[in-house]
């Protein structure tokens, strides 16, 4: 699994800080287990009435403040101010701090006097951490953005933080428009700090070492230093935070450190900062280095150091960019130069310093957008070059809505996962967005991050659990094994396999040095370690060996048990699955709360997905009891252009003993252009259905064989549901031929439907199976129906029971129970055809190519075959057939699975 070697890394990066920062871990914990959570709510608040022992809402900041005590949470809902034609989240100061002069009015300023207190912005109506975070203003007009606007009259100061610890948190707080072009100064009085009016216009810390994530310092100024933040003996711990348009007539228009202050700066983005002397972005006065890593400075100005100013940073900073050629931040490693790279091409809008902003109300309801702004745009050099571990310092403060904890240094600013693609980005933001993650089986190690092919992961499970929803891996061709067990075991190697709980796509068949998909040449996920399996026979014939040491399954997708289920589709395209080996009674594997058992699922386990598998080749898997290609349970899923080739199950007889090739229990599946050949089970030899909704067109069942019931296919619970097979053909199946203890027959087709007590006729109490445009031709069988058996649930054998809008099929025997339907074609010997009138070439039916759905394929009908223009239009839903040519060539569609077709010749005749 990802990160689990960075304690050293960590411990060298970034020495004594490592210490504090484990201390600042065990003081939240506890600081947090009997916090009071107070409200603010400038829509609904009332500060006469707000409380803190009943929850009543105060309407603005500083009385909840001046209500709190040491240890207590403030979250903040946003207050509304029109501004232009949108929503704004504003609180101003409404109180002067102690010591103050409080004849200017510019005095005012939000101040904690010493408290230890959280203070989390961006809540709306109960939700907690929506997109927009509060805004604190010194804009007493709210005039600044508008034309005309003046920051005249602004707050010196918008807040001002003394005597506090590291267990004090700001968190999705905007502080902006604070104007310090006073003269003066004031001593605050809580601990006799002497308050600048010409510095820390958005910030003013002294004696602190506050937790500052997810904060937004925007258009302040200063005449002299720390427009944005100025630190005086103090280190706030800044994550994912942004500084961006402020100014200063001094040093240090986004951060100023003084009198040992030596802040830790982690993925912070400074952007548009402009200081008349020294560091646009930063200015370190303390003696004391600083060190700055995962941080992102771009266009920046100053007289000196448009990024840093004054002393150097430390030595260990690293995994830092800026478009100044460094900038002071080059000496670290990993350091990445944008001195060349236009803004366009490293952030998706560089002229909108907006971060967040919201539409008005709709229907009583705010409704937020995001500013893409300072995120970096796809193929930024920002992407996969930060530090991971650089992010992982801090531990979460407990949830007062739900009791848990939140991990928002974990999550950037538009609450997007801080680590997405295997590793952080640099800057504030993560790319989140269509993020395509390249695994490659011949690159050097999982180092590269991803991002590209030049920087490819070699293991794909590594690859797997980088990403995040709605991302995509994708897959260089070649080989690839699976490196970890789903839980984490390490006992039984076997227990290794691809594991997946979460809506992504994983598409194979990559030239890594084009970049283009061949879906001639998938990527092949393998179970078998040694490389060593032998295959022989097809079918009845079907022996595997070698296969002792190979994973019990190839891979396993779930959804984890109490999520709530995406809508979203988990894809997978171009893959061959292949040398699972599920032949285990007694074993089994956890996996996000469900267990799977070893002794079926060789190939694919699949529980509570939606799933669109295609252009998959599922082949040479084995399973003991069910499913050596492919279980699935209760879920949905998509299959198309795939092919299910000697899959085994070796089990002991039972109706549960079978779907070598795919085994669909109590979900809803639609299969396309599919086939099952050669595959080999106790029941449902190609495939088995138990109380599934499953429809099936344009799919090929060919020299499948089952010792018990359905060579091709088997079904039991399915009258419960619809069960309907379009433009199917069973060729070649076969049934029985051992001695079973349960055995009934259905070379081609096995049917249990639910019925009522039997009788003549037997009562009918859900819709039997329904087949049209469907052939079956030279299946055979020990007893008991060549094409197809149906039983009751009664085990009465229901000769020809089929639902009354079966139409148009065919069969070689007697019709086998489908030739009282309507359009039955016989294509039996006693109505004079051989298979060579029917078929292109019955003996080759894959054709000169050695693959089935091809153009090919033996089994493709001839010009003049019976099954040529004699199905039903009005059943089709495709557009294309098996071979991937068009479904109906003529007027009328063909029978089975495979339309007649001449390349180049339209259907009057003419080319």
């Amino acid at each position: 699994m990802a990160g689990k070697t960075h304690l050293t890394i960590l411990q060298f990066l970034f020495g004594g800080f490592m210490k504090r920062i484990i201390v600042i871990i065990l003081i939240v914990i506890c600081f947090n287990a009997d916090a009071t959570t107070i409200y603010v709510d400038f829509g609904t608040g009332n500060d006469s009435t707000g409380n803190v022992m009943t929850g009543a809402r105060f309407k603005n900041l500083q009385p909840a403040i001046d209500a709190a005590s040491n240890g207590d949470i403030i979250l903040v809902e946003a207050g509304r101010s029109t501004f232009g034609d949108a929503i704004r989240y504003v609180y101003i100061p409404t109180d002067f701090p102690p010591g103050s002069d409080t004849n200017d009015l510019r005095n005012m300023a939000f101040h904690n006097d010493g408290k230890q207190l959280a203070i989390f912005g961006g809540n709306v109506s109960g939700q907690y951490f929506l997109t927009a975070p509060t805004i604190l203003s010194g804009d007493f007009n709210n005039d600044d953005g508008l034309i005309g606007g003046s920051n005249s009259e602004n707050a010196y100061h918008v807040f001002v933080l003394d005597n506090v610890d590291d267990t004090f948190r700001f968190d999705r707080i905007e502080f902006r428009n604070g104007n310090a072009n006073g003269t003066g100064n004031f001593s605050y009085t809580i601990s006799s700090p002497l308050i600048s009016q010409n510095q820390g216009a958005g910030l003013y810390t002294v004696n602190a070492f506050p937790l500052l994530i997810s904060t937004l310092f925007s258009s302040n100024h200063a005449d002299a230093n720390g427009a944005a933040l100025y630190n005086h003996n103090s280190s706030p711990q800044l994550f994912n935070s942004v500084f961006n348009d402020n100014t200063a007539g001094g040093n240090g228009a986004g951060i100023y450190n003084d009198a040992n202050s030596t802040p830790l700066i982690i993925n912070n983005t400074f952007i548009r900062n402009d200081a008349i002397g020294d560091g646009g972005g930063l200015f370190n006065q303390s003696s004391t280095p600083v060190l700055v890593s995962n941080t992102v400075f771009y266009d920046n100005t100053a007289a000196n150091g448009s990024d840093i100013g004054g002393m150097n940073i430390d030595v260990n900073s690293t995994h830092n960019a800026s478009d100044d050629n460094g900038g002071g931040i080059a000496s670290g490693v990993g350091f990445v130069d944008l001195s060349a790279t236009p803004a366009s091409a490293v952030f998706e809008d560089i002229l909108n310093p907006e971060i967040f902003y919201s539409t008005p109300l709709v229907n009583g309801n705010v409704v937020f957008i995001e500013s893409a702004g300072f995120v970096p745009v796809a193929g930024s050099p920002l992407f996969n070059k930060g530090l991971t571990t650089a992010n992982t310092l801090l531990t979460a403060i407990q949830n007062p809505y739900n009791g848990g904890f939140l991990d928002t240094q974990f999550l950037d600013p538009f609450l997007h996962p801080r680590v997405t693609a295997c590793l952080i980005d640099i800057g504030a933001f993560e790319v989140s967005e269509n993020i395509m993650i390249h695994v490659d089986a011949a690159a050097a190690d999982n180092t590269g991050g991803g991002g590209s092919w030049n920087t490819a992961l070699r293991d794909l499970q590594f690859g797997l659990d980088c990403a995040t929803e709605d991302d995509t891996v994708v897959l260089a061709q070649g080989i690839y094994k699976p490196t970890e067990s789903p839980d984490e075991s390490t006992t039984d190697p076997r227990n290794r396999a691809f594991h997946i709980n979460k809506s992504i796509t994983v598409k194979g068949g990559f030239d890594p040095v084009t970049g283009v998909q061949d879906l001639n040449t998938p990527s092949i996920l393998s179970g078998d370690f040694l490389d060593n399996d032998v295959i022989s026979g097809s079918g009845e014939t079907l022996l595997f060996s070698n296969n002792e040491e190979n994973a019990y399954h190839v891979m396993v997708v779930v959804v984890e048990i109490g999520a709530i289920s995406s809508n979203n589709f988990s894809n997978f395209e171009n893959l061959t699955i292949q040398g699972g080996n599920a032949n285990n009674l007694n074993g089994f594997i956890n996996y996000s709360g469900w267990t799977i058992r070893h002794n079926l699922a060789g190939g694919m386990f699949f529980r509570d997905t939606r799933l669109h598998l295609n252009d998959m080749n599922i082949k040479h898997n084995s399973a003991l009891t069910a499913a050596g290609g492919i279980w699935s349970e209760n879920s949905t899923n998509v299959l198309t252009d795939m092919q299910f080739i000697s899959n085994q199950v070796t089990g002991k007889p039972g109706f549960l003993n079978g779907g070598a090739g795919f085994f669909a229990a109590i979900g809803q599946d639609s299969l396309t252009n599919v086939v099952f050949s050669g595959n080999l089970a106790e029941t449902g030899g190609g495939m088995f259905i138990n109380g599934s909704q499953a429809t099936l067109s344009n799919v090929l069942f060919y020299n499948n064989h089952s010792r018990g019931n359905g060579g091709g296919l088997s079904s039991i619970n399915t009258g419960r549901v619809r069960f309907q097979l379009i433009n199917i053909s069973f060729i070649g199946n076969s049934s029985g031929g051992a001695s079973q203890s349960i055995f009934r027959g259905g070379g081609g087709l096995y049917a249990e439907i639910d019925t009522g007590v039997s009788g003549t006729p037997p009562t009918i109490i859900s819709p039997p199976p329904v087949l049209r445009n469907t052939i079956f031709y030279g299946n055979t069988v020990t007893v008991g129906g060549a094409d197809l058996l149906i039983f009751d649930s009664n085990i009465t054998v229901i000769p020809g029971l089929l639902d009354s809008t079966s139409t148009f099929n065919a069969s070689d025997g007697t019709g086998a129970g489908i030739d009282t339907t309507v359009n039955f074609t016989d294509l039996s010997i006693s109505s004079g055809l051989v298979a060579s009138d029917i078929f292109t070439d019955f003996n080759d039916p894959d054709g000169a190519d050695n693959k089935f759905a091809t153009a090919d394929d033996g089994l493709v009908p001839l010009s003049t075959s019976p099954l040529v223009n004699s199905g039903d239009n009005t059943a089709n839903t495709t557009t294309l057939d098996l071979a991937n040519v068009p479904r109906i060539y003529q007027t009328t569609i063909d029978k089975g699975a495979y339309e007649y077709f001449v390349e180049g010749v339209f259907a009057d005749g003419f080319e």
